[in-house]
């Protein structure tokens, strides 16, 4: 008598099939986790497009109105100046919303996220600061109140800065832009900001 072939898998075909679909289970899980935080960081950059269009259209004009934006702006929303599931605060000129004293406005926005919602951690803070720039190359430009300061006009410019300030290095000086202690991680922060 002639016996029957087998036409199923073994055992050993089966593991290692249901080893290889973890393993591509995990590097999808990973890389979706990634995205969603990335997703989350640029939530927080489109809420603050309202405090940089503020800034841009009357903040500029003086030290008096970019001192009254900041102050009326940190006082909306509780006094969070703007938040959302993922975004505890927006700030502008004081990073925790607190009263801006006359001459003290600097006009930079300061988005905190909301550590464990948005999947940021501790390093939970990314900042835009306002540039003017009068010329071409990093060294052109100049902090908004210097350019108030001195009634020096030029062309409206946005840094971003996390945990590092690569990008930002290439429209100022160091000084102008420094890291953010609490800086959201690089391989998190939008290409605006890497």
């Amino acid at each position: 008598m002639r016996q029957g072939i087998s036409r199923g898998f073994t055992l050993i075909e089966l593991m290692v099939v249901v080893a290889l679909i973890g393993i591509a289970a995990t590097f999808a899980l990973t890389s979706y986790q990634s995205h969603l935080v990335r997703t989350r960081i640029v939530e927080g950059l489109q809420l603050a497009e309202a405090a940089r269009n503020q800034i841009a259209t009357e903040g500029i004009a003086s030290q008096d109105e970019l001192d009254r934006i900041s102050n009326a702006w940190n006082r909306q929303a509780g006094g969070s100046g703007a938040n959302s599931k993922f975004v505890e605060r927006i700030c502008i000129s004081n990073p925790d919303c607190e009263p801006v004293p006359p001459g003290d406005g600097n006009g930079n926005i300061t988005i905190v996220y909301r550590g464990d919602a948005s999947g940021t951690g501790v390093n939970n803070q990314l900042q835009l600061i306002p540039l003017i720039r009068s010329a071409a190359g990093a060294a052109a430009a100049v902090g908004l109140p210097a350019a108030l300061a001195a009634g020096q006009g030029g062309a409206l410019d946005w840094a971003c800065v996390g945990e590092t300030h690569a990008a930002a290095l290439n429209m100022a000086d160091a000084a102008l832009v420094p890291v953010l202690a609490q800086g959201v991680r690089q391989d998190l922060l939008p290409a605006q900001c890497r």
